[in-house]
């Protein structure tokens, strides 16, 4: 359950129901069905401040990785409505299935505002005759209030 003054999330269709974690760091995750894209929107947030996202991949050898583009490795591209972020991940899983970790700044607002994040694999991997593969899971999704922790330390 939240607690009070958290920011809510919103979750598009394309994201499954919560399923249990890999370990006891990450307890819960959300996967994206198929190759998505998927987004979400959290807020209110007030700026400045980050989002932290992690997002699982699936263990090699679950399974047939189909690439979705003439890209020759697996990526994930992100994108963000607060700020105009953008980025891209690599989405080629180590030997324990790993993650990829990113942040997402959110600029100074003069208002309270609602960020649409989308997430958007290149890549998929079906298990046995599994119509529907997967390809990310959403395991970490964390607000930061304040300016990024970088500029806290920097002697200007």
């Amino acid at each position: 359950e939240p607690s009070p003054g958290a920011p809510a999330v919103r979750f598009s269709p394309s994201w499954l129901p919560v399923e249990p974690g890999r370990d006891g760091q990450i307890v819960a995750r959300r996967p994206l069905a198929g190759a998505g894209p998927g987004t979400f929107q959290i807020g209110p947030l007030q700026g400045p401040g980050e989002i932290l996202l992690r997002l699982g991949l699936p263990v090699p050898g679950s399974g047939r990785l189909e690439r979705l583009s003439t890209e020759v490795t697996s990526k994930i591209r992100l994108s963000s409505s607060c700020g105009d972020f953008q980025a891209e991940l690599a989405g080629e899983p180590g030997v324990d299935g790993s993650a990829v970790e990113t942040v997402i700044p959110v600029p100074v607002t003069l208002a309270p505002v609602e960020c649409d994040v989308k997430i958007e694999p290149n890549f998929l991997v079906r298990t046995g005759d599994q119509a529907d593969g997967r390809s990310v899971s959403l395991e970490i999704l964390a607000w930061r209030a304040g300016p990024p922790e970088d500029a806290e330390t920097r002697d200007d």
